[in-house]
């Protein structure tokens, strides 16, 4: 068994075609010490942070995974983009995802407006098997 090297995604994969709610799993190197986040990047070119309860992906043993959900018709494309984050910018994410369900309003972030602290790691292209429009 080979040590990982990099953070990366291992499900979804490349292509897949994905339900409206979807467990996102990697791994990464022992020696990782920050936050990882997905964010989800549909056609309308903006980004959504990923998480449980507005907190980072769940981290153990060389593995994360976190519960991405899909809000698109079916068959759009998604980027599924993993980052690392230095503490900051994990604050900045889990802070945005609590705004948007005290307001019921999810608007997503342009580039422009993610944290320096986040570093782009991984990316895949997914799309919808169903229509995901008002699920969540």
């Amino acid at each position: 068994e080979y040590p990982v090297q990099r953070i990366q995604v291992i499900s979804p994969v490349e292509g897949d075609v994905v339900k409206c709610r979807t467990l996102t799993m990697g791994v990464y190197p022992e020696s990782h010490d920050k936050d990882i986040w997905v964010l989800l990047k549909p056609t309308d070119e903006k980004y959504y942070p990923q998480s449980d309860h507005t907190n980072t992906s769940y981290k153990r043993n060389g593995e994360w995974q976190v519960i991405t959900r899909f809000g698109g018709d079916k068959d759009e494309p998604y980027e599924v983009i993993v980052y690392e984050t230095d503490v900051a910018a994990s604050e900045f994410f889990s802070a945005t995802i609590q705004q948007w369900k005290d307001a019921e309003l999810y608007p997503g972030l342009e580039l422009s407006d993610l944290p320096e602290g986040a570093t782009e790691v991984d990316r895949i292209t997914i799309k919808l098997a169903d229509s995901c429009r008002g699920v969540f």
